[in-house]
């Protein structure tokens, strides 16, 4: 029933779809409405849709290097984006660099294009050793 302004409100209850963090996932939530005017029958539809995501921010690595060259400066960029694929600036992301059995964490500041750029010492890294990074952000 719409209120005295001509407007409804109501709540869409998702439990049934099982929307948890651990599941991912990802569809539009689409409302249809049809108004008929009392008296002249004149009849006005919409539609409107919403997005869902279980994807709040996505961290992307961009310039992926898979090869380095021990004692020159490792160099990439992190993109933070939101689920809409809009650009997060002034963000921390943080860069985890595993190599033997340490491990060194890494904040970065993201810019006005949601890119974080970082430059790393691969001096201690030898042609034999294995190095990883793992990117990560903070809950937004």
């Amino acid at each position: 029933m719409m209120n005295r302004d001509g407007c409804l409100a109501t709540v869409v209850d998702t439990e049934v779809y099982n929307l948890t963090l651990q599941n991912s996932y990802q569809f539009s939530l689409d409302a249809v409405a049809s108004l008929e005017e009392s008296g002249t029958g004149l009849e006005f539809n919409a539609t409107q849709s919403c997005r869902v995501t279980s994807s709040v921010t996505t961290l992307q690595v961009l310039d992926n290097n898979i090869y380095y060259l021990p004692g020159v400066p490792y160099h990439g960029r992190l993109k933070l984006s939101s689920a809409t694929g809009m650009p997060l600036k002034n963000a921390e992301v943080f860069l985890t660099v595993y190599h033997r059995s340490k491990m060194q964490t890494e904040t970065y500041l993201t810019d006005d294009t949601g890119v974080a750029s970082f430059t790393l010492d691969t001096s201690p890294w030898k042609d034999s050793d294995k190095v990883s990074l793992q990117p990560c952000q903070v809950d937004i």
